[in-house]
């Protein structure tokens, strides 16, 4: 006797078959958007006194049923244990990033956060998967909506020789997504809200950006072996 393998089909009504290319894409297109941080959590170098902030960003995006994850890491603090600017005068740069998405999301600064310990799943290289590791984390942060401008990005990939500790372009392709500025949820920037200023630069940034790649792909980079991998000699990167 011939198994029903139709049987226990519930009926759900129609089908509905979408068309698509196939391919899946990990980057979202140079825009502004809506994104809520799903976590927020810190990492340190293990060869210098550097110290980063690392945002998850979760962001919907129509036609998808998931948002798009989009990831910002923010080195807060130098290799010397600094966040001061390389002249020393004032802040640098990334810490000025970070304190602008605590005051944005939190109505704090970045040295007002509460840390505690919370889990987030990472990438485990035995395992092969993502597994929750537990991490300190800015738990204020988790949860709150903030508008995002983010970049899309293609460039080289690159190796790294440990010997010659060089960096060499190769002529394969990495296409990934940057985090440009954070703004307030209705657009604002920091610097609009301080100066109770119109709201006008996201206009300009999305005049300048949105839908454009930024492409820093150097077409001329040879592969000296002659094949697409790293050059002899040196430890091919993973991205």
């Amino acid at each position: 006797m011939t198994t029903n393998y139709l049987a226990d089909i519930e009926d759900l009504g129609a089908t509905e078959e979408k068309d698509t290319l196939g391919g899946k894409k990990f980057t979202v297109e140079s825009g502004v958007y809506d994104a809520v941080i799903d976590a927020a959590y810190f990492t340190e170098s293990t060869s210098s006194k550097a110290k980063a902030i690392n945002i998850v960003l979760h962001i919907p995006v129509e036609g998808k049923d998931e948002p798009m994850e989009v990831r910002d890491q923010i080195w807060y603090m130098n290799g010397q244990g600094s966040i001061r600017s390389k002249d020393g005068k004032g802040y640098g740069y990334n810490f000025i990033k970070a304190d602008t998405l605590a005051l944005l999301t939190t109505n704090k600064p970045l040295k007002d956060q509460n840390v505690k310990n919370t889990f987030v799943e990472l990438w485990d290289p035995e395992a092969k998967k993502r597994l929750p590791q537990e991490k300190a984390s800015l738990t204020d942060m988790i949860g709150k909506s903030v508008k995002v401008a983010v970049k899309e990005i293609r460039t080289n990939k690159t190796s790294y020789n440990k010997a010659t500790k060089e960096e060499t372009k190769l002529p394969d392709e990495r296409v990934f997504n940057e985090v440009d500025k954070y703004f307030y949820k209705d657009g604002r920037t920091s610097t609009e809200i301080r100066s109770n200023a119109p709201t006008t630069f996201i206009e300009e940034w999305k005049k300048k950006w949105e839908g454009k790649l930024d492409d820093k792909f150097d077409a001329t980079v040879q592969a000296t072996d002659g094949t697409s991998g790293a050059p002899a000699g040196a430890t091919p990167s993973l991205f």
